[in-house]
């Protein structure tokens, strides 16, 4: 064994390897297999100095075990850790102590001496911080970042970044943390993020980004600088009944059962406060599977419609062939709606921050962490401050597979997500093992 601490960011106390200061003298541990959450470890201890040092080490001790107990799960920046390093080529990992005591193994010992075995209750887990990933990619290349905006044209433009599995070094899922820095000129604020998980069988991701402008029905398409794809597709319908406004057809081979969150854009914002917008899939002209009436809200031009999973498959079945995705909306009196895309955001894992009040400012970066369950900024000097409230999540990676992250943000009053609005991201994984 090459390394063996206990404590916390506030301090660690070595049992054995570099930085071990009297009266410590050494240690004997090996990690124990388990299958449950928990695991109860035993670690004997040798120490050696006066009984003033020999109570200070076990007050010591016994301190960090009350600490275990009151931050447990709870993230807090003084939880406690069991550190381990089994060879000097070993990272140094860590796994969160939940409870712990002390037993004085009994026998002769010299003057001055002391052996305990401590009984450390640790989560069945260890981590190690592998730091920012060296490349994520997508169809402007790669790189330690990629700047993203708010819609996707196979160019220039992306809302999503990826990494291959090569570059997940856990053997357990893993939560990612994202680091994004509002690279435009205003302050951003909600911020949606999607993770796709390809699994083995699948080459490319079932993740249909549907133009307005290639549905049918609706009027004739309309040009427009600030839509995706340059068009948005208006439509126009009558009458209090539900009708179906849109529909595009795709088809179901690879990417089963997968969950999705649908997020509609508006070429121009709607104005109404009483329009109810869902999905609807259909085979041939038979509805198979709806989704819940959604409450649009006025001058919002970013909105989510409930969830979605594609195809709506049924166990033992593999595919459904061709489907109909259709998109309706009602209205006591119709409308008229300007359909830019229908984005359905791959919700393998899913997470909406919402800001409380400033947001996040030009050039400032915002760290989410999945593992800590928050959002922070910094705001110079280290200091991190959190205005966000985090919806959904944690985003985790799952060892051996290809990921994608999708990222959509909107101006900080929550009413515009203009297409070209920037972030640069970049994406960081803990190597998380159940065994070393």
């Amino acid at each position: 064994m090459n390394y063996l601490a206990l404590g916390s960011s506030n301090g660690l106390t070595v049992l054995q390897g570099a930085g071990m200061a009297a009266p410590y003298r050494g240690a004997i541990y090996a990690p124990k297999a388990a299958s449950d959450e928990l695991v109860e470890d035993a670690i004997d201890v040798a120490l050696e100095g006066s009984d003033a040092q020999l109570l200070a080490a076990l007050k010591d001790l016994e301190n960090k075990f009350s600490q275990a107990r009151a931050t447990w799960r709870s993230q807090h920046p003084r939880m406690i850790w069991l550190a381990f390093s089994d060879t000097a080529a070993d990272a140094v990992y860590l796994s969160e102590v939940h409870d712990g005591w002390i037993e004085k193994l009994k026998g002769t010992r010299a003057a001055g001496g002391l052996a305990l075995r401590l009984h450390v209750v640790r989560l069945n887990r260890w981590e190690f911080d592998a730091g920012a990933l060296a490349t994520v990619s997508n169809d402007t290349g790669g790189g330690a970042n990629r700047t993203l905006q708010n819609h996707t044209d196979s160019t220039s433009h992306e809302n999503w970044l990826e990494w291959a599995s090569s570059q997940n070094p856990a053997s357990l899922p893993a939560p990612i943390t994202v680091n994004l820095k509002n690279t435009c000129g205003s302050a951003t604020g909600e911020i949606l993020l999607g993770l796709y998980d390809f699994l083995g069988d699948m080459v490319n991701p079932c993740y249909p980004w549907l133009e307005g402008e290639a549905a049918s029905g609706g009027s004739a398409n309309q040009a427009s600088a600030s839509c995706s794809g340059g068009y948005f597709k208006p439509v126009i319908w009558a009458g209090a009944a539900e009708a179906q406004l849109l529909t595009w057809n795709f088809s179901t081979s690879g990417g089963l059962w997968r969950p999705y969150r649908p997020l509609i854009r508006f070429g121009v914002p709607n104005g109404y406060s009483d329009l109810c917008l869902r999905i609807k899939l259909l085979f041939g002209s038979q509805v198979v599977w709806e989704g819940p009436q959604c409450l649009m809200s006025a001058s919002v031009d970013l909105q989510e419609l409930g969830a979605l999973e594609l195809p709506p498959a049924l166990v033992g079945w593999s595919e459904q062939g061709n489907l109909t995705l259709g998109l309706y909306g009602k209205r006591a009196a119709g409308g008229t709606l300007n359909v830019d895309y229908l984005a359905l955001v791959p919700a393998d894992s899913w997470m909406r921050l919402v800001p409380r009040g400033l947001g996040l400012a030009t050039n400032e970066t915002l760290q989410i962490s999945s593992r800590l369950g928050n959002a922070a900024i910094n705001k110079g000097g280290g200091a991190m401050f959190s205005d966000y409230v985090i919806y959904g999540g944690p985003l985790l990676a799952k060892p051996g597979l290809k990921q994608r992250l999708y990222v959509f943000t909107k101006n900080l009053a929550g009413s515009a997500a203009e297409i070209d609005r920037t972030s640069q991201v970049s994406v960081s994984i803990p190597n998380w093992t159940r065994t070393l």
